[in-house]
Parts: structure tokens; C-alpha cells; sequence
């Protein structure tokens, strides 16, 4: 499966000369976040295209995005991630109180009183402990493979009100690159 992910970087981080063309600006925004994000391999994407957007190069001619030349576009990619992860969030919790829908602390208590090694068939109650992981990593910003998002400069996979106001703020300081990750 193809998933695109939206890579944000801190361009004050890049080595860029001011000398530099556009062209070149865009190549070491692109190879810097392809460097950020290549030690995922096996756990985000098994294999990937970082010199264009790949299957969607259609819709994203170049994949490197300059927040400052379209700060519309690029507030849209953001908010169109952290929606799909707040959502996915709310999955998780759902699926969550499918099987127990207690405070955290009694869910935690019960999960650990399971016995891992009896699961042995696909219910809510088998399906508790993954949940609960799903959870707290997305709440911690791990990245992973449906996170479709990554902050270079913060390195999380998490979206706050604080990446959206930053971003804003600054928009010639921040740039989104995306990336076609096979999982």
C-alpha cells in the first residue's frame, strides 16, 4: 500500500548558502528531510520515492512545498493530516471502549491483568492491549506508518496548534516535503 506522507522542515536547519538558486534551496530542503526520516525504514515504510511525490507527482508536481509561496496550500496539507489523525485517534478510542469503557486507569489495570499468551481470537477484549498502544503513540507522536505526517524540527509525528502557529508565523522559515512511502 502507497501512503504520502507530509514532511515539515525547519529550513534555518538546512545547510543553505544564500547564494543558492531556487532549484538548489529545494534539493537540500528535499535530501534533508529524506535524511530526517530515512532511519524509519522497516517501521514506517518499508521502501519509498523521495524525488518526487510518486503516485501523487500528478498532483504535486514538485515535492517540496515552500510555506512562504503558498501558505493557503501548505495550512491546508497540515490540517488535512491532523485531521486524519485526529480521527484516527477517536478509531482507536472507540474501538477501545468496544471493550471497556471505564476511566484510563481501570482499562490500564484490566489490560494488565490479561494473559497475553490466551488470546486467541479477534474480539474488542483481543483487540484491548493493541488499542491502548495505538493510543498513547499517537498521543506521544511517534512516528508511524499512518501518521502521514513528520516535524524534522521537533521530530514528532504529532500536529499541535503550536506546529500550525509556528508555521504561520514564520512561513519563509518551513517547508513541506512529501513522500510516497510503500508500507
Amino acid at each position: 500500500m502507497h501512503t504520502l506522507h507530509t514532511i515539515l522542515v525547519y529550513i534555518p536547519d538546512v545547510q543553505i548558502d544564500s547564494s543558492c538558486s531556487r532549484a538548489e534551496k529545494i534539493r537540500k530542503i528535499r535530501d534533508y528531510a529524506d535524511n530526517m526520516t530515512e532511519g524509519f525504514v522497516d517501521f514506517v515504510f518499508d521502501w519509498r520515492e523521495t524525488g518526487t511525490a510518486g503516485r501523487w507527482s500528478s498532483s504535486f508536481p514538485e515535492n517540496v512545498l515552500l510555506v512562504s509561496e503558498n501558505l493557503e496550500n501548505a495550512e491546508e496539507k497540515l490540517l488535512s493530516c491532523s485531521q486524519y489523525q485526529k480521527d484516527l485517534l477517536e478509531k482507536h478510542i472507540r474501538k477501545l471502549t468496544e471493550w471497556c469503557d471505564e476511566p484510563v486507569s481501570q482499562v490500564a489495570r484490566r489490560l494488565w491483568d490479561m494473559e497475553a499468551n490466551i488470546i486467541t481470537e479477534y474480539s474488542p477484549k483481543d483487540r484491548a492491549p493493541f488499542e491502548f498502544m495505538e493510543i498513547a503513540k499517537q498521543i506521544y507522536g511517534v512516528y508511524m506508518s499512518d501518521s502521514y505526517f513528520y516535524d524534522t524540527s521537533e521530530q514528532t509525528a504529532r500536529i499541535t496548534e503550536k506546529t500550525l502557529k509556528k508555521v504561520k508565523a514564520a512561513p519563509q522559515d518551513w517547508a513541506l516535503v512529501l513522500f510516497d512511502y510503500h508500507i
